[in-house]
C-alpha cells in the first residue's frame, strides 16, 4: 500500500486510528491534530533581489488533501454512509 503524505500529513490516520479505538470521532480528532500540532501553516511568499516572488507552501497534506478538508471529509462520510441506507429504510 502506498501513503502519501508531505509534512504532518499522517496525523490523519493515526486520527482515523485512534478515533475507531476509542470510539470517539475520528474527524474530532483530527480536529485536535490541526488545533494543537498545525497552528503556523500557510503559505508563504518571497521575493529575492530581482523582485521574482517564490511561493512556500508548507501546509501538511494527506494524499494531496489538506489536513483541514480531511476533518470535512471524516465528518460527512459516516453520516453519508449510514444516513443514505436508513433513508431508505424508513421510506419502504
Amino acid at each position: 500500500m502506498l501513503i502519501i503524505w508531505k509534512r504532518k500529513g499522517l496525523l490523519v490516520p493515526v486520527s482515523i486510528v485512534l478515533g475507531l479505538l476509542s470510539s470517539f470521532l475520528p474527524c474530532l480528532i483530527n480536529h485536535l491534530f490541526n488545533r494543537i500540532f498545525l497552528k503556523n501553516e500557510r503559505i508563504e511568499l518571497y521575493t529575492d533581489d530581482l523582485g521574482k516572488i517564490y511561493q512556500n507552501d508548507n501546509r501538511s497534506s494527506f494524499f494531496g488533501i489538506k489536513n483541514v478538508t480531511w476533518t470535512k471529509i471524516l465528518f460527512y462520510f459516516p453520516i453519508i454512509c449510514i444516513g443514505i441506507p436508513v433513508l431508505t429504510l424508513l421510506i419502504k
